[in-house]
């Protein structure tokens, strides 16, 4: 019979299996972290080949910038009444983000503010005049999934913009 090495009898046999079993769980926690860690790393990769993933602000311009502007204009006139938007003003779809943009932008980030101060939660998106993660969430949700089940002016070409932009790759 093999001695106790404390108090609640563990053998040195038992000692031997529960440090093995700990070693061979910290290895597997590891290792899946390092997965997680490798498949945030080629999500971010991923956006990063998408509008979604850059971030744009005065002075940015291409087709990125259309879709912004369209997802803008979509959610300030399509009777999202939860909070009013400051600025609501259609804006010229150009793809370029002008000061005109930004305004907009900002009014949109605003209504996300108040809509969630309306809702009892905390809005990850913060009032600036760029366009960054949090921001084409927002736009994403209410620009592109929301005239997804609608008829509403406008909901084909935010559809389209949403596409474009990779709003479906968001939530992949």
């Amino acid at each position: 019979m093999q001695r106790p090495l404390n108090k609640l009898g563990l053998s040195v046999k038992a000692f031997a299996i529960v440090a093995a079993l700990v070693i061979v769980g910290v290895g597997a926690f590891l290792l899946l972290d390092h997965k997680h860690t490798e498949k945030v790393k080629a999500n971010n990769t991923i956006l990063s080949n998408y509008c979604v993933g850059q971030t744009l602000s005065v002075g940015s311009s291409g087709h990125c910038v259309d879709d912004v502007q369209t997802l803008v204009n979509y959610m300030e006139h399509s009777g999202l009444t939860e909070c009013t938007f400051d600025n609501g003003a259609t804006i010229a779809v150009d793809g370029t983000f002008a000061s005109s943009t930004a305004t907009q932008v900002k009014s949109a980030q605003e209504w996300s503010e108040c809509y969630a101060k309306q809702e009892g939660f905390t809005s990850n998106v913060k009032t600036t005049d760029n366009v960054d993660k949090s921001t084409w969430g927002l736009l994403c949700t209410y620009g592109y999934s929301d005239p997804l089940h609608t008829t509403a002016a406008g909901a084909a070409t935010a559809i389209a913009a949403g596409k474009d932009a990779g709003c479906g790759e968001l939530h992949t």
